[in-house]
């Protein structure tokens, strides 16, 4: 019965997902109503996960690799743990995370915590062994999108809510052994890589051959490069397998070569060049917007130098080697970071998010952001601390990432409380509740329609998860992406975002 069960599985699998020899131009999920039905309907995953058991027990991931059969990818094992991704995906969206730990999983807590390694250990093998996804057949590349797709989404929740006994299971050791052999500098996305030059041609000996140390040297070379390949995917792909360190030590090693090679602006000679950006203490935001105006991208990344004006006009002593503009910055942020400010709105963690009436409440609003951008940015580039502590739901957004049910508890945990209790709630529709949203513009409360004609649709028990789900997703990722644009904009003048994610 169970070997049947599994042919059975296997042609779905093959029906919906991939053809027999996995040779298609591109390989396609199926359509969204199609997923959804196999994972609500159907205990598709719960049936697919004991099928490759196997594999997770005593096994290394290279031989798990192997049996997977690559570089096609696209057997039976395959294509079944292609298809448990998938689908096993589209179950956690909606699910809340104490869902999660509990029956509405189909994975039981104890296989959860044996599934995680396996796939996060294959996903990382899987990644630096074949780095190159514009080189991967079409079954190959789809089972790495939906591998690696759903253990970020696991990630996710882990950070919300601990899955594995802590942060450091989610390492992968040898990941550390690869940092070692790529070069110190890697190209994190935005730098041109360089173009080696053939007017130096190897020398080569009477036979023909290069002498050994230059094929050691080309030897080293190409594992450098090979190196260098493998982490880039890697930080792109599942960058948490990396101690969180070692990532800081990567992204400072990019920001100190970039420096030295506007070293001609920023070293000893090049400050006596610049020009000195006064700054009035009692004007400071005017000023500061002011000063960071005038600079385009190259001259964000120059060193910035101040010059302190006393409120009765004098030039207040001191030479700034650093530590004015510091000063300066940390001023800048204590003032406009502040709620009363009326950019940004501090959660009950403290934590900062932009305000949602900023854009309607301050003036010039969308201008402010993108500077406060570009201050955040700097403070990256040059490497030292500010103050302002980022709501997860913000840095989520500022990183391209979507924000879940459940991160609205680090913005609100008293509507994430009243959101828990609508759910379990026993007659939903005695509620009185519609597809509206009561928001506040120009000091008016107002509702907002989170469907056409929302605020004429009552919630039901049928339709209370798509209402929960819609609510959650305007209040962490819809109310203030405005602002985030603005503010993202101008941090990107001085630092790519890809350096950061």
């Amino acid at each position: 019965i169970g070997r049947a069960r599994d042919d059975v599985l296997l042609a779905v699998c093959r029906l919906y997902f991939a053809p027999s020899n996995g040779s298609a131009e591109a390989e396609v999920d199926p359509p969204l109503e199609v997923l959804q039905t196999l994972a609500f309907a159907t205990p598709l995953a719960e049936w697919l996960y004991p099928t490759f058991g196997g594999l997770m027990r005593n096994r290394s991931s290279e031989a798990i690799f192997e049996a997977l059969q690559p570089p096609q990818l696209a057997n039976a094992e395959a294509i079944r743990l292609r298809v448990f991704c998938c689908v096993y995906a589209v179950q956690l969206q909606p699910m809340y995370d104490y869902e999660f730990f509990g029956d509405a999983n189909p994975l039981r807590p104890e296989e959860v915590r044996e599934l995680l390694p396996f796939l996060n250990r294959l996903a990382y093998h899987f990644v630096t062994s074949m780095p190159d996804q514009a080189t991967l057949l079409p079954a190959a590349k789809a089972l790495r999108t939906s591998l690696t797709s759903l253990i970020n989404l696991l990630y996710q929740r882990h950070q919300r809510r601990a899955i594995l006994d802590n942060d450091a299971a989610w390492i992968i050791p040898q990941s550390r052994a690869l940092l070692r052999r790529a070069p110190l500098v890697l190209n994190l996305g935005t730098t041109e890589e360089a173009v080696p030059e053939d007017d130096d041609p190897m020398e080569v000996d009477e036979d023909g051959r290069a002498p050994e140390a230059q094929r050691a040297a080309a030897s080293a070379t190409s594992s450098q490069a090979s190196a260098e390949k493998a982490l880039q995917a890697v930080l792109s792909e599942m960058p948490h397998v990396l101690p969180f360190e070692d990532r800081v030590s990567i992204l400072h090693n990019a920001i100190l070569a970039d420096q030295e090679q506007r070293r001609a602006f920023r070293g000893p000679w090049g400050l006596s060049a610049l020009d000195k950006r006064q700054i009035r203490r009692n004007f400071l935001v005017e000023d500061g917007i002011a000063a960071f105006e005038g600079l385009d991208e190259n001259a964000l990344r120059d060193t910035f130098r101040v010059e302190f004006i006393a409120p009765d006009g004098s030039v207040e002593s001191g030479v700034d080697g650093g530590g004015l503009f510091k000063e300066f910055m940390i001023h800048i942020c204590r003032e406009m970071f502040d709620p009363e400010f009326g950019l940004f709105t501090a959660t009950s963690d403290h934590a900062l998010y932009p305000s949602p009436s900023s854009l309607t409440q301050v003036s010039h609003a969308a201008d402010l952001y993108i500077f406060l951008g570009k201050v955040v940015g700097k403070a990256i580039y040059e490497m030292f601390l500010l103050e302002p502590q980022f709501s997860r739901v913000f840095l989520n957004r500022l990183l391209g990432r979507i924000n879940e049910v459940d991160d609205i508890a680090s913005l609100d945990r008293e509507l994430h409380r009243n959101m828990l209790q609508i759910k379990e709630c026993s007659d939903v529709e005695a509620l009185g509740i519609t597809f509206s949203i009561s928001v506040t513009e120009k000091g008016v409360n107002k509702d907002l329609d989170l469907i056409p004609n929302g605020s004429n649709t009552p919630v039901t028990r049928e339709n209370l998860t798509r209402y929960l789900h819609l609510m959650a997703n305007y209040r962490t990722n819809i109310q203030f992406q405005r602002q985030t644009s603005a503010f993202l904009s101008g941090l990107q003048k001085v630092i790519p975002v890809t350096w950061l994610k």
